[in-house]
């Protein structure tokens, strides 16, 4: 009765743990993938699949954040906007509390998994859940090493994340493809926006970023060049998807990148634009299954 009281005493800590609020990007990137089955399956498959499918990502995205949460005090107490993020670093929930929780998500989820979906689903899954452990958690904690943090992010909150649900609708197409590569390089410069953000702090706790490594100003650079290739690949899924006026936006704001590319307003276009991109792509899967009734 003791460990209830406490667990339920815990409990909206334990939930501000998760960071709900931070998933709203990623649960996109999942669900982007998950639509293409739209085409291919009836409504009632859509909605039940849907649901299993949104709690199994729910409980990876939860356990993603609880567990990076766990082994970024040093970092969050020197940041308000991030301690406030982090019951852990405030010491409104132990290490061990914090620990036991995220292990406990990521076991649920791998479960889960095995009992709804087939083996490729359980591997990627799997990989989803070393790769997002692994990114915060010593010995291998990869956002601390450089190049392979960038990597490791544009996979497990990127590109992985999208064919989980993609491969719902079976083999992978030329386009499943192109949007793949596309959220694998976005997921990329979201992080490395994040380390521009974090340079300082990251270079006072000895956390060894990509930006640390090659310094503040090449970083902007890789920046750049990353973001080149991300117009790039958004450019082909409009065309090939038949908005070629989007097309013409998007050649407009690459030729007006170099000036603007330091704006804040600039990024948060670009992430205006991707998501018009990615949901307009994914139209032609929503107008296939309502003219042809599931």
């Amino acid at each position: 009765m003791v460990l209830v009281r406490i667990f339920q005493r815990n409990l909206p800590y334990y939930f501000n743990n998760i960071r709900v609020a931070d998933w709203r990007a990623y649960f996109g990137m999942a669900f982007l993938g998950f639509v293409g089955r739209i085409g291919v399956s009836s409504l009632g498959y859509f909605v039940h699949n849907g649901l299993k499918f949104a709690i199994t990502i729910a409980l990876y995205l939860a356990f993603t954040f609880s567990i990076n949460n766990c082994f970024d005090v040093s970092c969050d107490l020197q940041q308000y906007q991030k301690l406030k993020k982090n019951p852990i670093a405030t010491g409104l929930v132990g290490f061990r509390e914090g620990l036991a929780q995220s292990l406990s998500l990521a076991l649920i989820g791998i479960a889960l998994v095995y009992s709804w979906f087939g083996v490729i689903h359980l591997v990627l899954y799997s990989m989803l859940i070393f790769l997002g452990g692994a990114y915060s958690a010593p010995p291998l904690r990869f956002k601390s090493i450089p190049l392979v943090d960038l990597i490791s992010h544009g996979l497990f909150f990127g590109a992985l994340l999208y064919l989980y649900g993609a491969l719902f609708a079976g083999s992978p197409s030329a386009q499943t493809v192109i949007v793949s590569a596309s959220i694998f390089i976005y997921s990329i410069t979201l992080e490395l926006r994040n380390h521009l953000d974090d340079f300082q702090v990251d270079s006072i706790s000895d956390t060894m970023t990509t930006v640390c490594w090659i310094g503040y100003e090449s970083a902007k650079r890789l920046l750049y060049a990353l973001l080149l290739i991300h117009w790039t690949l958004l450019a082909m899924i409009s065309y090939s998807s038949g908005y070629g006026c989007l097309v013409i936006a998007l050649g407009i704001l690459v030729a007006a990148q170099k000036l603007l590319c330091r704006s804040d307003r600039y990024l948060r276009l670009t992430d205006l634009c991707t998501c018009l991109a990615y949901v307009l792509g994914s139209v032609p899967y929503l107008a296939r299954f309502l003219l042809g009734g599931g």
